[in-house]
């Protein structure tokens, strides 16, 4: 018998919650962010029709992700604001959107890394995730094809 985690045993053992994360990206390196939080970075295409690609940090199990996002655009220019986002494969727990000014701050320490990164940009597959992919929803509409937004706003998720 497989038992889930709940939510609070997931960010217990992850070790960071939504408020903390968000400290972190205020005042510290992004590099020390990803020591101190992730198990996951990457620069990947988005699955949101209105980013081409995010710089990932985030940590998960089989059944949560609690990400930071920051989208850039075909060509590698800040998109908008970075987003933390705890959430399950089907839907939005707590999200918080970064103001533009601490997203630029970020922005610059891997805009180098967005660049080399831009022409090997790949996706995400839901087919085999063992894990809860960060965007994980968007994954799963955007491989079955269809251009729906699912629940939650995508600017507030």
């Amino acid at each position: 018998m497989i038992i889930m985690k709940t939510q609070s045993e997931f960010l217990e053992e992850v070790g960071v919650d939504m408020e903390a994360l968000e400290e972190m990206l205020r005042h510290d390196a992004i590099d020390d962010v990803f020591f101190e939080f992730g198990s996951r970075q990457d620069l990947k295409l988005s699955a949101r029709p209105s980013e081409h690609g995010v710089y990932e940090i985030s940590d998960a199990d089989e059944n949560y992700s609690l990400s930071f996002l920051l989208p850039f655009d075909k060509n590698g220019a800040l998109a908008g604001p970075g987003r933390i986002t705890f959430e399950d494969r089907l839907s939005v727990i707590e999200s918080r959107v970064l103001d533009m000014e601490v997203s630029h701050e970020i922005w610059t320490q891997v805009k180098e890394e967005i660049q080399e990164a831009l022409p090997d940009l790949s996706g995400e597959s839901t087919s085999d995730a063992s894990l809860c992919l960060a965007d994980h929803r968007f994954w799963v509409l955007k491989q079955a094809g269809e251009t729906a937004s699912p629940t939650g706003s995508p600017s507030t998720c």
